[in-house]
């Protein structure tokens, strides 16, 4: 860490703390000033700001924001390890970052067609032909850039990305963060109970036999709704399962709040390379 760093971070019991569910609590804030000063303290401060986890009980981050810059950390209280990655930005560049990232990251095909949008941090699964399944992270660079994988590994401009996929004959497909795992779906034609995994075509069946009195709709609903999932999100599901995991149906953005398919044509910015 460069010493003006160590200087900004000196004072980091001044600055602004997201992420916090209480940043208002002078308590925490001296606490963050102090992290730096030994692994007691900086254990002290995960284990009481556990909304900042990354829900691992191995780290956590958080972003400290000075009036000029920003630093993102990453602490990890353990021993043996490093107790903290600091990464200083210059705040206002990061802020117009992450807003173009609102974006979305494009995935095309080689005539520059958009197949699919995903947020930043989603990930991807590309399917070989031999049927092997590569699942990766997306990360947005810019509106033409895009890093794949963990840690800066590949980047890529969009095109180039297709056109490598179609030249090994790989298949793309979205794996949303904003759909669940599995869900339950009601399969019409031998009115049973199904199951949907997401980024799996087709389904099994569930082997749930609907209680007495009780549709086997309603139960459907009634076994998402136990485990959280959305009727726009098992709708959504179906969808992927059926008709693809990149069509517009296969994303739960695409519905209002009646859990009608709304698809708006986006606008192509152009062949630009």
């Amino acid at each position: 860490i460069t010493s003006p760093m160590l200087n900004g971070l000196r004072k980091l019991h001044e600055a602004e703390i997201e992420g916090l569910e209480h940043p208002e609590n002078r308590e925490n804030l001296a606490l963050v000033g102090a992290i730096l000063e030994n692994r007691d303290t900086l254990r002290q401060f995960c284990y009481s700001t556990m909304e900042a986890s990354f829900g691992n009980y191995q780290e956590w981050g958080l972003r400290v924001n000075t009036p000029d810059y920003a630093y993102l950390m990453r602490l990890n209280p353990n021993k043996g390890v490093y107790g903290l990655y600091c990464y200083c930005y210059r705040r206002d560049w990061l802020e117009q970052h992450i807003q173009e990232a609102r974006r979305g990251i494009r995935f095309i095909d080689p005539h520059y067609q958009e197949l699919f949008r995903i947020p930043d941090g989603d990930q991807i699964r590309i399917i070989k032909p031999d049927g092997e399944k590569l699942d990766r992270t997306a990360r947005y660079i810019d509106d033409y850039h895009v890093e794949i994988g963990s840690f800066g590994s590949n980047l890529y401009h969009i095109c180039e990305f297709a056109e490598r996929m179609d030249y090994l004959g790989n298949k793309v497909i979205p794996l949303r963060s904003s759909l669940p795992e599995k869900c339950f779906v009601y399969v019409e034609s031998t009115d049973e109970i199904g199951i949907v995994e997401r980024g799996e075509m087709g389904y099994w069946p569930s082997g749930v036999v609907p209680e007495k009195g009780v549709s086997t709709r309603q139960s459907v609903d009634n076994l998402n709704d136990a485990q959280g999932v959305t009727k726009v999100q098992a709708t959504a599901m179906k969808a992927g399962s059926l008709c693809g995991w990149a069509t517009k149906a296969a994303d739960p953005a695409n519905y209002n709040e009646q859990g009608e398919l709304q698809v708006q044509k986006r606008k192509d910015r152009g062949d630009a390379r």
